[in-house]
């Protein structure tokens, strides 16, 4: 009888052994592994998420010649005349920011950039200026008048610095044809022979104005000019004027350049400043952080920094350019620094260049606080 027990229970343990090692088998055949279902979970760079294109299944930004694509395709490997932009491989140009100063047409020629309807610099493409905006500077900026140009601004509404006969003018005052009248151009004016040759004020064309005023200053026969804002006319010359202002100054911030390097994969950079600016009567530093503006090689500001004083503003400034970047450390573009002189105390366009990069500037002025 134990006999028979024993050989029964032998029977259920060898049978319950055979189940388990069929239930191993068929797990080990049937189902996924540890190792493969993570792989599984963890397949990188599908289409779906990815914005540059699968080389070898990995997911490239698509920007270079050798994986060019987009929205999670197949890289394509751009020929020899051939180039990777936006993603997409497109004939090579030949007008690059390396080979160009001014713009680029369609026509891939490199062209000045000074024309309101082929405005640009650096090699970019070629803007046309829109609601009444001028290209100064080779960027499109608005109406030329006093507070964007230095010479004059002709019919077309550019401003001419290299002024002569037939487009003369200073200021930002409408250009004048001294030819017209038989009138020579001093630079800031017309000026009548006549007048020039026997006048010890400054000429309204062949009238020589002796009483000198704010609107009408100048002598030895030279044009009458207006003074910049600031400035006021003293012994027939324009002055900085500390007594009709508050003594104070404001630094308006315009706009920058920014050099054409790939800062945001491809995409143009988010560019902010920072300016540091020292308060010498209490040997303080303080700093101004602009705004960001966002895709773009020509930022726009225009903020001010106000209240300043006179030797504060003449001890110069330091301009920080930085590319703001959500996903990493902030990238600098360049330092700049500016030390303005008495004659730029007033309103007249000040451009600071990078030693670095000299295609990266920034554009300023100080203005009296009012």
């Amino acid at each position: 009888m134990l006999i028979r027990f024993l050989v029964v229970l032998g029977m259920i343990f060898a049978s319950a052994c055979s189940d388990d090692e069929v239930a191993g088998t068929a797990s080990t055949n049937n189902a996924t592994t540890s190792t493969e279902v993570r792989d599984q979970q963890t397949i990188p760079n599908l289409p779906e998420t990815c914005d540059g294109c699968m080389d070898e299944g990995v997911c490239v930004p698509g920007t270079e010649r050798n994986s060019c694509g987009s929205t999670g395709g197949s890289c394509d490997v751009c020929r020899d005349a051939e180039e990777c932009s936006d993603r997409v491989c497109v004939p090579r140009k030949t007008c690059t920011p390396d080979t160009c100063t001014g713009c680029c047409n369609d026509a891939d020629e490199c062209i000045t950039g000074t024309e309101a309807l082929a405005c640009g610099t650096g090699g970019t493409s070629c803007e046309a200026c829109t609601d009444g905006a001028a290209c100064i500077d080779q960027r499109c900026t608005a109406s030329c008048g006093p507070d964007n140009c230095g010479g004059c601004c002709d019919v077309n509404g550019q401003c001419v610095t290299a002024t002569d006969n037939a487009t003369c003018g200073a200021g930002g005052a409408a250009c004048q044809d001294c030819s017209a009248t038989g009138s020579t151009c001093s630079g800031t004016g017309c000026v009548a022979p006549a007048c020039s040759a026997s006048c010890t004020g400054c000429c309204m064309g062949d009238t020589c104005v002796i009483a000198t005023t704010n609107a009408q200053c100048g002598n030895t026969g030279t044009a009458c000019m207006a003074c910049p804002n600031g400035q006021s006319c003293t012994n027939s010359v324009c002055v900085v004027d500390m007594t009709t202002t508050s003594g104070l100054w404001d630094v308006v911030l315009i706009d920058g350049q920014v050099d054409y390097y790939d800062y945001d994969y491809s995409t143009p950079p988010d560019t902010f400043m920072y300016v540091y600016f020292q308060d010498l009567a209490i040997q303080t530093t303080y700093y101004y952080k602009t705004y960001t503006d966002w895709d773009t090689y020509s930022p726009v500001w225009n903020e001010t920094i106000d209240g300043l004083s006179t030797d504060t503003v003449l001890n110069g400034f330091v301009f920080e350019m930085w590319d703001y970047d959500d996903f990493s450390a902030n990238e600098e573009i360049c330092t700049l620094v500016g030390i303005p002189t008495m004659a730029d105390l007033g309103g007249p366009i000040i451009t600071t260049v990078c030693t670095e990069y000299p295609s990266v500037k920034v554009r300023w002025k100080i203005v009296a606080h009012p």
